[in-house]
């Protein structure tokens, strides 16, 4: 195995989680905004954070900055979402909408989705 394996291992990982983040997403969005999908984005949420805790590590250098920026923004996203859920008690059906200033760090996201894409092309 070489050295890069674990890297590119972590980004498929990621890739795949970041996928599957935008469908929760898209779901909300499309279902009245309800706490039932804003629950199923938190755990799609969590598990991303998860992840790159997990195995941010494995990446170069140069790229530790944009799995910083994508845990910086499921943290923002995080507070606000705990902020609203504590205020009280919500119905899977009740609509589940908060403001947050941190928007997706897309340019981040795809950097890192470059360095696979430059890995698949070197296997």
């Amino acid at each position: 195995m070489d050295n890069t394996e674990p890297t590119k291992r972590f980004l498929t990982l990621l890739e795949n989680r970041l996928l599957y983040c935008q469908q929760c997403y898209e779901s909300y969005l499309g279902n009245g905004e309800t706490y039932h999908h804003a629950k199923l984005l938190l755990d799609a949420n969590l598990e991303l954070r998860n992840l790159i805790m997990d195995y941010g590590h494995t990446l170069p250098t140069q790229y530790r900055e944009d799995a910083k920026k994508l845990l910086e923004h499921i943290r923002a996203w995080l507070d606000c979402w705990q902020r609203l859920d504590h205020q009280r008690e919500f119905r899977e059906s009740d609509q589940f909408v908060f403001d947050n200033d941190s928007t997706f760090p897309r340019k981040a996201a795809d950097s890192l989705m470059q360095l696979l894409s430059k890995f698949r092309k070197h296997t």
